[in-house]
């Protein structure tokens, strides 16, 4: 799963009926789901790794411009099966069941 946020849980002034980020995350967890936490702008680093299991998976771009060359990297973490080339993205999708 791939996460944009701008990295900082609303706090509970704003959303005082909010779930703690790392009850949040729990069950996505306990699926095995692998999550890529990408922040934007000046975010906040301890609550990006509640989400994430290593902080390799932590993008933090500073604008939405400097995301567009972090896109390759996203791909590289999260799909299987993707091919690069200098012009484009490309992916393979397996429609078979997992074992």
């Amino acid at each position: 799963m791939v996460l944009l946020t701008d990295g900082n849980q609303t706090g509970p002034d704003l959303a005082p009926d909010q779930t703690p980020l790392v009850d949040a995350v729990q069950p996505i967890k306990n699926l095995g789901v692998k999550v890529v936490a990408i922040g934007i702008g000046s975010v906040d680093r301890n609550q990006l790794s509640t989400l994430v299991d290593t902080p390799e998976d932590i993008l933090t771009p500073k604008s939405f411009d400097e995301l567009l060359g972090l896109v390759r990297t996203t791909v590289e973490k999260s799909c299987r099966g993707m091919y690069v080339t200098d012009s484009q993205i490309s992916f393979s999708l397996s429609l078979s069941p997992s074992p």
